[in-house]
């Protein structure tokens, strides 16, 4: 068995997607600028499209890509790490009551009580913690 794992394999040949993205990306800017210089001259450019050579669009351009590669590396689902080990349980059982308010007065206490599996709760398994409340 190896270190590395694949839940769904078939899902890693989606990460074609992402040099795809990238040449979507490039190809749009490519556009973007061609269709800003039909309308205008580059020298007047600055002045009639502020912000035309921003970085932000190529930031978004790339968190997208991102996006996409960690979305489909989610999809195909990587295990590591993983062994299989069987324990064996050993031990008591344990309940946990509470004393409702009600039933508190001002010469006792209220406190969480420890009581042994033969309390009223019916616990299925035999190693088994549960809580139960008045």
């Amino acid at each position: 068995m190896s270190w590395w794992m694949w839940r769904e394999p078939l899902f890693l040949w989606l990460l074609l997607l992402v040099p795809l993205a990238v040449l979507f990306f490039v190809h749009a800017r490519r556009q973007r600028r061609a269709a800003l210089e039909a309308f205008a001259e580059a020298r007047l450019l600055d002045r009639i499209a502020v912000g035309h050579d921003s970085p932000r669009p190529l930031y978004a351009a790339a968190t997208v890509v991102v996006a996409i590669a960690f979305a489909v590396i989610a999809l195909a689902g990587p295990k590591w790490g993983f062994h299989w080990e069987e324990v064996r349980r050993e031990g008591i059982d344990l309940m946990l009551r509470s004393i409702p308010r009600a039933a508190c007065s001002p010469t006792t206490s209220c406190r969480t009580v420890w009581s042994a599996p033969s309390s009223p709760c019916r616990i299925s398994s035999s190693n088994s913690k549960g809580i139960a409340s008045d």
